[in-house]
């Protein structure tokens, strides 16, 4: 549902996947950045329960993770998923 445009890249909220994807314009190649495909809150590994909106500051990625009712964090650097509180 979510989708971002950053540094030449197309992030994608895979909402019904729970994943979030990247996607390379000139290429086309595209790779899951974070999730397992399974509904879950876990940062680690990561897991996204209808993940929606997104949004970019400061290297970082923010999701609304909608069913889980947070805002998850995802480190471009690292590709480290946290949860914002």
């Amino acid at each position: 549902m979510g989708v971002l445009y950053h540094d030449k890249q197309i992030y994608v909220a895979d909402t019904y996947n729970s994943k979030i994807k990247v996607v390379d314009p000139l290429s086309g190649i595209v790779k899951t950045l974070a999730g397992d495909g399974k509904q879950g809150k876990q940062d680690s590994p990561a897991q996204f329960d209808e993940p929606a909106g997104l949004t970019f500051a400061a290297g970082t990625l923010y999701v609304a993770d909608t069913n889980n009712h947070l805002v998850r964090t995802i480190d471009l650097k690292t590709n480290r998923v946290g949860t914002f509180e």
